[in-house]
């Protein structure tokens, strides 16, 4: 019995020990528990004055609203999705054209407008293009909704627009110069005169966008679809339209020079006076194109029906 004691003591010792430790990790963890608790209980708090700032007649008061749920989505990434939604849904209520403004015919001005958008406005889209966007969540969780929104000379140059909806929105003559907008939904959108130079349109839908005059130069546009889409006068030098779907386009007078437009449909697009100087046609499905004196490169076949003229570098038909 008494050489058994020592061992007995260290067995109730080590005991102790283990249930100390035990006791003590409870109490971490329900103190982990009250300290979340507690935070997330002042993100809920900063939420809601953020959103009640976002409804003030003051603009110096929307304007703090929005940048404290930008301060907010960085703090709490998880709550980022909803922070975008709801500014989103703020640029929209006070850009959004009334319903007759719908339905009215796309009007097609001649030089870009002088008014930029309010402030708050201005602020709100520069917060949504430039979060983090790491922090979007699995399946799309952030989605970036801006349809039909008048953003009219808009500043979104090198903002994330991947993915996107923007369909039937007004940018006309805004800078989305190096914009992410892939896979970006801009059916039918007014992009008169902007400025899309290096921007990513990859895979994006331009179906009947107007495009007039707007400057795209070394843009990618690998397989977007420009179906019906107006690019009349518009700027696409050295611009990557390989696998674009141009069908029934209308691109008169624009500059194609050095354009990629491998494996393009450019079937039915009216492609009068485009100027096609070291353009790579490869492969480019021209049927039924209207390719009247259109500059033509040098080195690349002439399409069936077609004549070049040598000494301007332009087609003609051979019927004429």
């Amino acid at each position: 019995m008494v050489t058994a004691l020592p061992g007995l003591a260290a067995l109730i010792a080590v005991t102790f020990t283990y249930f100390s430790v035990k006791a003590t990790e409870n109490q971490l963890q329900i103190a982990r528990q009250g300290q979340n608790t507690a935070q997330q209980g002042q993100i809920t708090d900063r939420y809601n004055a953020a959103i009640t700032n976002l409804g003030s007649p003051s603009i110096d008061i929307r304007l703090g609203g929005i940048y404290a749920l930008q301060r907010l989505m960085q703090d709490s990434p998880r709550d980022q999705p909803t922070v975008i939604a709801v500014l989103c849904a703020f640029v929209r209520d006070r850009t959004m054209p009334t319903r007759r403004d719908r339905t009215m015919p796309n009007r097609k001005p001649h030089k870009p407008p002088t008014i930029r958008p309010p402030t708050d406005i201005q602020a709100a889209l520069t917060v949504v293009g430039t979060r983090k966007t790491a922090n979007d969540g699995h399946a799309n969780a952030t989605v970036v909704d801006l349809d039909f929104t008048r953003l009219a000379r808009a500043q979104l140059g090198h903002g994330n627009l991947s993915g996107a909806n923007l369909s039937g929105a007004n940018f006309t003559g805004a800078d989305l110069s190096g914009a992410d907008l892939i896979r970006a939904n801009l059916h039918g959108a007014d992009l008169t005169h902007a400025d899309l130079h290096g921007a990513d349109l990859t895979r994006a839908n331009l179906q009947s966008a107007d495009l007039i005059g707007a400057y795209l130069p070394r843009a990618y546009l690998h397989g977007a679809d420009l179906f019906g889409a107006f690019l009349d006068g518009a700027e696409l030098s050295g611009a990557d339209l390989t696998r674009a779907n141009l069908f029934n386009a209308s691109l008169t007078g624009v500059d194609l020079t050095g354009v990629d437009l491998t494996g393009a449909n450019l079937s039915a697009a009216d492609l009068t006076r485009a100027n096609f100087t070291r353009a790579d046609l490869s492969g480019a499905d021209l049927r039924g194109a209207n390719l009247t004196d259109a500059i033509w490169p040098a080195d690349a076949a002439v399409p069936k029906g077609w004549l070049l003229d040598t000494h301007s570098g332009r087609l003609k038909r051979t019927d004429t």
